[in-house]
C-alpha cells in the first residue's frame, strides 16, 4: 500500500471516530437531563446513538481492512452484524484491540491491552439487533405490556456506553497482510489532551 492510500485509510478512520465521539457526547447529554426529553423519548433517542455507534464500529473496521483484504464489496453494506461476519471470515483478529496507555518516559507512552470491561465482538453484533427492537412500536400486547411497566430507566444504555468507551478510547486495529499474518497497526485515541481524536499507522517488521 503506498503512503498515499495509506494516508486516506487513516483520515477516513478518524472522521468515523469522530462522529462516533459526537455520538456518544449525545447520549451523555440526553442521560443528563439537557435535551429537554423525557422518559421514552430519552431511551428512544439515545438507542438510535447507540445503534449508529454500532454501524460506524462496523464501517471503521471495513475502512481498516477493506484494502488490504479485498473487502471492497462490502462498501455498500451497512449493517454493523454483516459486515463484522463478514470480515470475520476473511480476518479473525479484524475488530479493535482495547488498550490503556501508560507513560514510560518523556513524550513516551506505551500501549497496554484491555482485558475487560469492553464490548467484545459477540456482545456488539448482539447489543446491535436488541437497539432495532426499541426503534419500533411492536405489536398492541408488546406495547401495553411496556405501558405498564413504569418509568423509563437508562441503566442499560448507560452500561453498553461505557462498555463502547472502554473498547474505543484508546485502541488498536491489526492490519492483516493477507496471508495469516499482520503487516501493520493503527492506533487511536479517541480524544487526546489537546481534545482531538489521533490515528496514527505503524508497519510491522518481519521477523527475522
Amino acid at each position: 500500500m503506498n503512503n498515499a492510500k495509506r494516508q486516506e485509510i487513516v483520515d477516513q478512520y478518524r472522521f468515523i471516530m469522530e462522529e462516533l465521539t459526537a455520538r456518544l457526547g449525545w447520549i451523555a447529554v440526553s442521560l443528563g437531563g439537557e435535551t429537554g426529553l423525557l422518559g421514552e423519548s430519552i431511551r428512544e433517542f439515545c438507542f438510535l446513538q447507540l445503534r449508529m455507534i454500532c454501524e460506524l464500529i462496523g464501517l471503521a473496521c471495513l475502512t481498516a481492512h477493506g484494502e488490504i483484504l479485498g473487502a471492497n464489496k462490502l462498501k455498500d453494506e451497512y449493517s454493523a452484524g454483516k459486515i463484522m461476519k463478514a470480515l470475520e471470515r476473511l480476518h479473525a483478529g479484524f475488530y479493535p484491540v482495547p488498550a490503556e496507555r501508560r507513560k514510560v518516559g518523556h513524550k513516551q507512552w506505551v500501549h497496554e491491552p484491555v482485558t475487560s470491561g469492553f464490548m467484545t465482538k459477540g456482545e456488539l453484533i448482539s447489543f446491535y439487533g436488541r437497539c432495532g427492537e426499541f426503534l419500533h412500536r411492536g405489536t398492541l400486547a408488546d406495547y401495553l405490556s411496556h405501558k405498564r411497566k413504569g418509568p423509563a430507566k437508562f441503566h442499560d444504555i448507560a452500561e453498553a456506553g461505557a462498555k463502547i468507551v472502554k473498547l474505543l478510547e484508546v485502541h488498536e486495529i491489526h492490519l492483516s497482510d493477507g496471508k495469516g499474518g499482520i503487516q501493520g497497526v493503527m492506533a487511536c485515541i479517541l480524544r487526546t489532551d489537546r481534545g482531538i481524536t489521533q490515528v496514527v499507522y505503524g508497519d510491522v517488521q518481519p521477523e527475522k
